[in-house]
């Protein structure tokens, strides 16, 4: 499908929290940009190697029950966010920033 240009928005206000809490700051940045199709898919990207790296380094960690819960929602709310860039993406549109 051909670009046709930005037409959607994510308040993504708690994926962008979750990111800021482990120091992934220039994907929150990114979060503020308005982007093409491409760059959108790329940001998707981004966000997927972000929540891998994120499970790799505190997956491992002895977590209770209810810190265990949390960490599981961070990386939900970050994969939601960044399959929503994607499908945008694949749909042939850009991004208006969200905020």
């Amino acid at each position: 499908m051909a670009p046709v240009g930005p037409c959607c928005w994510l308040s993504g206000y708690q994926a962008a929290s979750e990111l800021k809490g482990f120091g992934y700051f220039h994907l929150v940045a990114g979060m503020y940009k308005d982007m093409s199709c491409v760059d959108a898919g790329r940001f998707a990207r981004d966000l997927r190697v972000a929540a891998d790296r994120i499970e790799r380094r505190y997956g491992k960690l002895e977590l209770e029950y209810d810190d265990l819960w949390e960490f599981e929602a961070t990386l939900l709310t970050i994969r939601t966010t960044a399959s929503w860039y994607s499908l945008v993406a694949e749909l042939g549109f850009g991004v208006f920033a969200w905020c």
